[in-house]
């Protein structure tokens, strides 16, 4: 249940946003809005781009890239 709208919550939108902590690069993150009225639901780190950069480190450090 959407706790703005109170609708179930069958669908949500996902934003491409930047998590910047208070030292270092900011991060690729992601909000979840509601599918019924918008309102932001949380934001978490952007499980994709997370994936990537793991995988394009990993390659760099064997000399792969």
């Amino acid at each position: 249940m959407c706790p703005y709208c109170k609708a179930a919550v069958i669908k949500v939108t996902l934003k491409e946003i930047a998590a910047q902590a208070l030292l270092g690069p900011p991060w690729q993150a992601v909000s979840y809005s509601c599918g019924s009225c918008g309102q932001i639901l949380s934001v978490g780190i952007d499980p994709v781009a997370l994936q990537d950069d793991t995988v394009q480190a990993i390659l760099a450090a064997l000399g792969k890239r």
